[in-house]
């Protein structure tokens, strides 16, 4: 044991230890970057399908799919650390990193989420009767009465499905920028703390994978009210 009671790792230990924090952190950027959820079957990795992940056939089955997921993590993890794909556990650090990403993806933006969709906080906060909220009828129920599965936020206008502005709107901007900068993105005045997920990973650009989990988030009921 080391000081106060603290129980000293062997090497070994220590170097599980190191694989699991590293592996960890992959996923949670993965998850946000490219992928929200893994199917942990596909693991472990030994080879890269080196599938084209921007074609179409990409899309044609199951496994063209998890071949896509399979060759985006040989491209997202350096090289140098491929070797952690064999280890065998891989799979299960991976899925603690997006698990835990995915949750603070979740708690942060139903924190804010009334300001986010331009709705009332109280909304949030104690619930609500839907069915005799004007407003929340409009959002989750069509004109026949029966429940929308697709929030009305993936589109500039919701009473017009026009593919051209699909994913274009301010709501996954802000959920985005939320999940990646923390509440204060959406103050006028707003500055970033120097630990936020953005900063750590030193984003540049945006990735449709980062779109596709803000899409994600609103269109289930991690609002509470949708």
């Amino acid at each position: 044991k080391g000081r106060r009671g603290q129980t000293k790792l062997t090497d070994a230990a220590l170097t599980c230890a190191v694989k699991a924090d590293t592996i960890q952190a992959y996923g949670r950027k993965y998850s946000m970057t490219h992928c929200l959820w893994i199917n942990s079957e596909i693991f472990l990795l030994c080879t890269n399908p080196k599938v084209n992940v921007y074609s179409k056939e990409h899309w044609i089955s199951a496994l063209s799919i998890e071949d896509g997921v399979k060759t985006e993590l040989f491209e997202f993890i350096p090289e140098l650390n491929w070797k952690l794909m064999t280890y065998e556990g891989f799979g299960g650090d991976i899925h603690k990193g997006i698990n835990g990403v995915c949750s603070e993806m979740v708690s942060d933006i139903k924190g804010c989420a009334a300001a986010i969709c331009g709705l009332q906080a109280d909304w949030f906060v104690r619930g609500y009767a839907w069915e005799k909220q004007t407003e929340c009828r409009d959002l989750l129920v069509n004109p026949r009465g029966t429940y929308t599965k697709f929030a009305p936020f993936l589109f500039l206008n919701d009473k017009n499905g026009d593919i051209t502005a699909f994913l274009k709107t301010a709501v996954l901007v802000n959920v985005l920028g939320v999940a990646l900068f923390g509440k204060s993105f959406l103050s006028k005045s707003y500055a970033p703390g120097p630990k936020t997920k953005g900063k750590l990973w030193e984003l540049r650009h945006t990735t449709p994978g980062m779109v596709a989990a803000a899409a994600v988030v609103v269109s289930f009921p991690a609002f509470r009210i949708l």
